[in-house]
């Protein structure tokens, strides 16, 4: 992440003297006006649209004094292929250098000067670019960010791979990094199941012409999303057809995802703990049953949202009480048009194994026995709040909405999908566990191989 910090600014000294008159006790004095009271800003307001030039806009209208921009190109790591493997990942690092109308110097002075950040991130789906500032500065930022995307020249000079081996080098101290990438791989094999993180053999292989070949392949009006918290949709609308060129030309689609399942696969890593996660085929996250596997997950366990709260209220949480320095939660990851779905286990290498298979139980009691009335309600209203929450806070909204709009080409609001949480059964969750508990997983076991679980041992 690339943070550009405002200057600081010394005023000079102001002195001003001041004369005392006694005033009698008795002297009424005058209190100054009252002051009108600020009228309310109308209610924000989420406007989702396709511009002339092809591009899909979408504004939150909220009057915030930080406002937030974000362009995100479906350019993520799902779309490269075995000769290019990698490049997103420097793309990721290398999002703001020199492009043909201003040098890489010049985007970061003039951002610093009006106090705004830029950020570059990168998902299986998006490569997304965004910057937060003071408001009433989005036409400045749009003219940095619409360089970056009109015209990026990646020189050879200025393409940094230190940040992409700095990257390699934690990642084996990063479990959920490292179990992400294999296991998408065991789940999709192409595709989805490209790594998100360079392979080490390919980090010294890739060139400024691979990134600017595979950044043009990628890059249409159909691609680009532009979203925009803290500014009028009229507005964004205008500086976006000023200011954004996308190329009119068609890209190569990408494959409907494929999953494979019955894959396994075992890292040693340092360390004590053990990390192992058991996933299947999930969800979108624009399908209809969402809200369902939403529910479930809540019913099996996330992290803890109480502070120093117990995890013995869900059924995974009952399961990682039982160990000694465990910890068990339900993992629900969405793409664009699939997903996965299943449980990540923690514990000393000695006792991984126990803790899956009690995991492993806890679902399949649920899909043979289904849930009682009190706990589902507790379960919906656990994931109604924590859906709510993503649109309480302004950067989480801005998050959310980006997704939304990039992934699915709409926006649903926190209250149409609580709405949807509300409508789910008892049936329902029943019915989702018993596909999920019948699929065919995948296990990644990561850290101290002393004890691990094996699929043969689950299933």
């Amino acid at each position: 992440m690339l943070r550009i910090l405002p200057r600081t600014v010394q005023l000079p000294l102001l002195s001003r003297s001041f004369s005392y008159e006694s005033v009698s006790l008795s002297h009424v004095i005058p209190l100054p006006p009252i002051l009108a009271t600020p009228s309310t800003p109308p209610p924000s307001e989420i406007t989702v649209s396709r511009l002339k030039n092809g591009i899909t806009i979408a504004s939150n209208s909220c009057y915030s004094p930080i406002s937030q921009l974000s362009i995100a190109i479906r350019a993520g790591s799902r779309y490269q292929d075995e000769d290019n493997l990698g490049v997103a990942h420097f793309l990721l690092h290398n999002a703001f250098l020199t492009n043909s109308d201003r040098t890489g110097f010049r985007v970061t002075r003039e951002l610093e000067r009006i106090g705004a950040t830029l950020n570059s991130e990168l998902t299986r789906d998006l490569l997304v670019s965004t910057s937060s500032f003071t408001s009433g500065y989005a036409e400045s930022v749009l003219e940095n960010l619409s360089a970056v995307y009109n015209g990026p020249e990646f020189r050879r000079w200025e393409v940094s791979k230190d940040r992409v081996l700095l990257d390699l080098d934690r990642l084996h101290i990063h479990f959920d990094s490292l179990a992400d990438d294999v296991m998408h791989k065991l789940a999709y094999r192409i595709g989805l199941g490209m790594p998100i993180y360079t392979p080490e053999c390919r980090a010294a292989l890739i060139s400024s012409e691979d990134m600017q070949k595979y950044y043009s392949s990628r890059v249409n009006a159909d691609n680009t999303f532009v979203i925009g918290s803290g500014i009028e949709h009229k507005e964004l609308s205008r500086l976006v057809e000023e200011l954004f060129v996308p190329p009119v030309k068609q890209v190569s689609g990408v494959d409907i995802p494929r999953y494979f399942g019955k894959g396994e696969s075992h890292i040693r890593l340092y360390g004590e703990d053990t990390q192992a996660v058991l996933t299947a085929e999930g969800v979108s996250i624009g399908h209809d049953d969402l809200p369902k596997y939403i529910v479930l997950q809540h019913l099996l366990g996330v992290e803890n949202v109480i502070k120093r709260g117990s995890m013995s209220c869900t059924r995974l949480g009952k399961c990682a009480t039982q160990v000694n320095g465990a910890a068990m939660s339900a993992v629900n990851i969405n793409h664009s048009d699939t997903g996965l779905f299943g449980l990540v286990a923690r514990a000393p290498g000695n006792q991984i194994k126990k803790l899956v298979k009690a995991g492993l139980s806890a679902c399949r009691e649920v899909a043979k026995n289904g849930v009682s009335s009190t706990e589902l309600i507790a379960s919906k209203n656990r994931a109604k709040s924590a859906v709510l929450s993503q649109y309480d806070d302004l950067e989480t909204l801005h998050n959310t909405l980006m997704l939304q709009v990039a992934m699915t080409g709409a926006v649903s609001s926190g209250r149409e999908i609580s709405d949807r949480i509300e409508k789910v059964s008892s049936e329902d969750v029943q019915n989702v566990a018993r596909k999920i508990t019948i699929a065919k997983p995948n296990l990644v076991v990561t850290g101290n191989l002393v004890d691990p679980p094996y699929l043969d041992e689950l299933i």
